[in-house]
């Protein structure tokens, strides 16, 4: 089984690396950041001192409680970089989204999932933030897609050009 180690960094790490990076830049900047810390390997030693415990389904899920209490610190961390960003001058959008569901025990994701919903295996949740006003309605936080469509959705939502 994979196992989380020195060798990734946290999400807040890299997170803090992007600040970093940016923070020199003017004009316009695309930047991708792919983090490891809820990827798989839910053994990591990372939220030992977490006190989120599964209730419900019932059962024994120590890969979804790791899993989640990993989502803690990503939330942590993703809040401190979206408070960054607010106070920033230059627009700035952030697109945040996995690219598959997490690696935890089937009977947990069965439980949990929809059921019959069988697009519900090929699709993430995702957060599209902005420190201004994109012009999205309320409707536009319920939708659903591949991850395949998502940079063209940004693109459009941020009225960016795009290709043909």
């Amino acid at each position: 089984m994979w196992k989380y180690s020195a060798d990734f960094p946290t999400d807040a790490a890299s997170y803090k690396e992007l600040v970093h990076m940016l923070m020199p830049e003017t004009g316009h900047s695309i930047c991708s950041v792919i983090t490891a810390q809820n990827h798989g390997g839910y053994d990591t030693g990372l939220a030992v001192n977490s006190q989120l415990e599964i209730l419900s389904p019932a059962g024994s899920y120590p890969c979804a409680q790791e899993y989640l209490r990993l989502l803690q610190k990503t939330d942590a961390a993703f809040a401190e970089l979206v408070n960054y960003f607010r106070a920033q001058p230059e627009p700035t959008i952030i697109l945040m989204f996995g690219d598959h569901l997490p690696a935890v025990e089937e009977e947990f994701l069965n439980a949990t999932l929809p059921e019959n919903d069988i697009f519900a295996l090929y699709t993430t949740p995702f957060i599209l933030w902005a420190n201004y006003d994109l012009g999205l309605d309320k409707s536009a936080s319920e939708v659903t897609m591949s991850s395949n469509y998502l940079f063209s959705y940004l693109l459009e939502t941020a009225d960016l050009p795009m290709t043909g």
